[in-house]
Order: structure tokens, then sequence, then C-alpha cells
């Protein structure tokens, strides 16, 4: 296989995965396309999102705090 014939993209459905699902790299097939990772390597994982949590007055740092009083 030469460069000039490797796919340009890949896509993956991913729409029935569920937050601790992962792709491994056996999951894909690529037709004239050698994959020479080790099958058992994930190459996408879902996680679950993070929020941050909001900081209340008495957490701002001073400097910020004494930038408001005037």
């Amino acid at each position: 296989m030469s460069p000039q014939s490797d796919p340009e993209e890949i896509s993956l459905d991913i729409s029935e995965l569920d937050i601790g699902d992962s792709i491994h790299v056996s999951d894909i097939s690529l037709p004239g396309v050698k994959l020479v990772e080790h099958g058992e390597i994930a190459i996408l994982s879902i996680i679950p999102p993070t929020v941050e949590e909001k900081r209340g007055a008495a957490e701002i740092p001073e400097a910020a705090a004494e930038e408001k009083v005037e």
C-alpha cells in the first residue's frame, strides 16, 4: 500500500456507545489497509462530562476581590 491509497479519513458510528464504552483497533475494518497496532488498544473512549463548580465570593482570590472594591 502506498501513502496515496491510505484513507483520508476514517468515519466511525459512535451513536450506540454509552459512557464507559470504547472502540479498539480490532473494531476497525479498512479494505486494503493492514492495521499494525495491537487489537486491544483503545482509540476512542466515551467518558462522562466534567462539571466545573462555581466558586462563591469567599473563594475569590484576594487580588480579584480588591479590584471589585472601590
